[in-house]
């Protein structure tokens, strides 16, 4: 019963799909333009997640380490941009969790959590900027943060 489900669900979004092609291209815009018209509304948005493995019982301290410093430091801001907010789970009785979450200027943020069962440390990174390029140097400045 299930795979009729998700295969219905498959099929509903290929016919929403072509319905948002067939609207589109009655006003001679391809799907591309139609992104690109919402970027100018809303932002351009990019996410990305990054991992940095740490063999080793060496690595998994300094996984420790890094995760109480983010912990035990109050951080204004992150490579030039500002920190609004900051949340550590471990706190959060409700959602107890070893992460460290970042609010950021302009939308942004930055979480960072060690894998559960690899010994790596998670970076995730969203920002929004008005223009691509603004974007990407945001998300390359705060790329220079996860460094360890």
């Amino acid at each position: 019963m299930v795979i009729m489900q998700e295969i219905k669900i498959g099929v509903v979004a290929s016919m929403l799909m072509l319905e948002i092609v067939a609207y589109y291209s009655k006003q001679n815009k391809d799907l591309f333009d139609v992104l690109e018209d919402i970027y100018d509304k809303y932002g351009y948005y990019i996410e990305k997640g990054e991992s940095i493995v740490l063999k080793g019982i060496e690595g998994k301290e300094k996984i420790k380490e890094k995760m109480d410093s983010l912990r035990n430091t109050i951080i204004t801001e992150i490579e030039g941009v500002k920190v609004l907010k900051t949340r550590d789970y471990e706190k959060i009785e409700e959602q107890k969790s070893n992460v460290m979450y970042y609010e950021l200027e302009n939308d942004s943020w930055l979480a960072v959590r060690p894998s559960g069962t690899e010994p790596k440390i998670k970076f995730y990174i969203g920002v929004c900027a008005d223009k691509k390029e603004d974007a990407i140097k945001i998300m390359d400045k705060l790329k220079r943060f996860i460094k360890l």
